[in-house]
């Protein structure tokens, strides 16, 4: 089994920035890749450019639903 994720180095143990799906105790090989802050802070914002899309997307659907549906009680009042 092969995974990547990225973890944090903190007082002697790297923790994973997300849950992983191991069993505990589990012997892992690990590759250690450091990121400069740069290369963080541009991996941040395309993140943040991914999610902003995303949500662009999420709300044109929701601008485009009706805002009740039709035959609704609540609408006929």
């Amino acid at each position: 089994m092969s995974d990547e994720f990225d973890a944090i180095y903190e007082q002697g143990v790297f923790r994973p920035l997300e849950p992983v799906s191991l069993p505990d105790k589990s012997l892992v090989h690990l590759q250690v890749r450091v990121e400069s802050a740069a290369s963080a802070a541009e991996t941040s914002i395309d993140e943040l450019a991914r999610q902003q899309a995303a949500m662009r997307t999420l709300l044109d659907w929701v601008a485009k639903q009706p805002a009740v549906p039709p035959g609704d009680s609540v609408s006929a009042k």
